[in-house]
């Protein structure tokens, strides 16, 4: 069925105020308070978001790009996005991270993206992986290579309401690598595409395992840190 059948059908409201004419509004949009460029580890101004010594340390990644503070109305928007299921708000999230990741990238690495991956059992049960669908969005926009080189061997907890602690804890050696991207992976930049990114411990682990198989650089993209 064609969107403009869907829309007709189902008229988009935004997920934020809920008028009529788009998933997300203009005036809802121009209420996004964007992050400007700092290591967002610790918040201190860095050029291309590259995360200083000890955050690069802490979380595994050269460069933690983030795309908006985690308020409102990107609460309500990626609610909708990941619990409602509204998953064609997909497209928009998607193009922000990849206009965010090129106003970023000062590398003439070759780039290849990688989705975080959700465990089967969770992935049954929301029926996508939302980072998956940000990927490919960014994929078609600029035309770099998403694969899926991670693989979730552990059914964890949601990271939400979790302490720092039991959230290391919780994602600890819940990762592997798929051995038949190695080619792929090997030497490359790899940027890890995932929708919120709360202690880092996910990016994190999801990091270690990537270096571990030969990724030259690693950074993420996220659309917002809580």
């Amino acid at each position: 069925m064609g969107d403009w059948l869907l829309n007709l059908l189902f008229p988009p409201r935004c997920v934020h105020c809920k008028s009529f004419g788009d998933w997300i509004c203009d005036k809802c949009f121009a209420e996004i308070v964007t992050v400007s460029p700092i290591c967002s580890g610790c918040g201190k101004l860095s050029d291309h978001f590259v995360t200083c010594g000890n955050c690069r340390s802490r979380f595994g990644v050269k460069r933690l790009i983030v795309f908006s503070h985690w308020q409102e109305p990107m609460k309500s928007i990626v609610y909708g996005f990941k619990y409602k299921r509204i998953q064609v708000l997909s497209k928009k999230l998607g193009t922000w991270l990849a206009e965010r990741l090129t106003q970023n990238n000062d590398s003439n690495n070759e780039i290849i993206l990688v989705p975080v991956p959700l465990h089967l059992f969770r992935l049954l049960t929301r029926g996508f992986n939302q980072a998956e669908l940000l990927g490919r969005q960014i994929e078609k926009t600029l035309g770099l290579k998403l694969v899926p080189a991670l693989k979730r061997k552990k059914a964890t907890a949601p990271q939400f309401g979790l302490t720092k602690n039991l959230r290391r804890g919780n994602i600890e050696g819940a990762f592997a690598f798929n051995s038949r991207y190695f080619d792929l992976v090997n030497n490359s930049t790899v940027v890890l595409v995932d929708d919120i990114m709360a202690t880092g411990s996910t990016i994190s682990e999801c990091a270690k395992v990537l270096k571990q198989n030969g990724a030259k650089e690693i950074w993420a993209l996220v659309l917002s840190k809580a």
